[in-house]
């Protein structure tokens, strides 16, 4: 049985959710993959750069096998730093930015950045808002932060706080202002 370790880094909610959709992908294929749990594992996979820095040392003296997953859509400096066995990333067109940067073409894979299942599943704009008990003629814009107070006499507009539903609000918004991130933008496109 294949076993992968996954690091990511509390830098943000992309970097944890790719992780997660990658651990949810390969647990589907019977492939055992953990968060830090100890054991033998056949590959350590990464979503920030941090890691991939501490994998390169620990690579020098022990026979590990890692992947670098890209999650913004530029070549981010210090990765020609790191010496992962592949680096997965966002886009094709992204690969003479890292050749630039020093970085083996032979490495690069250009797989795209990992999202859950659930933001590639076509949803009835109706069938959503209906889960959200949203009303379904009713046009909604998502906002972030501290506009409840201000939006509080306006239907038409929902301030959210963090929510692990988003993709169900994406498809059922006609507008979202965010904080996006390499993540919130792959799954908007």
């Amino acid at each position: 049985m294949n076993k992968v370790l996954i690091l990511s880094c509390g830098t943000g909610g992309g970097h944890n959710s790719a992780a997660l959709a990658i651990q949810k992908n390969l647990n589907e294929k019977g492939i055992q993959a953990d968060f830090i749990i100890k054991g033998k594992y056949d590959y350590v996979v990464t979503m920030h750069l941090f890691a991939a820095e501490a994998l390169t040392s620990v690579k020098k003296e022990y026979p590990i096998h890692f992947i670098a997953v890209a999650t913004d859509y530029v070549s981010i400096p210090f990765w020609e730093e790191t010496d992962p066995d592949y680096f997965i990333i966002p886009n094709k067109e992204l690969e003479q930015d890292f050749v630039n940067k020093g970085i083996d073409k032979n490495k690069l894979l250009p797989l795209g950045i990992p999202v859950a299942k659930e933001y590639t599943q076509m949803y009835e704009e109706s069938e959503s808002k209906k889960k959200l008990n949203l009303e379904e003629n009713k046009k909604y814009t998502k906002l972030l932060k501290n506009l409840k107070e201000i939006y509080k006499n306006n239907d038409r507009i929902i301030p959210i706080p963090y929510t692990d539903r988003l993709n169900e609000y994406m498809k059922s918004s006609e507008i979202i202002l965010s904080k996006p991130g390499g993540l919130t933008t792959t799954v908007i496109i």
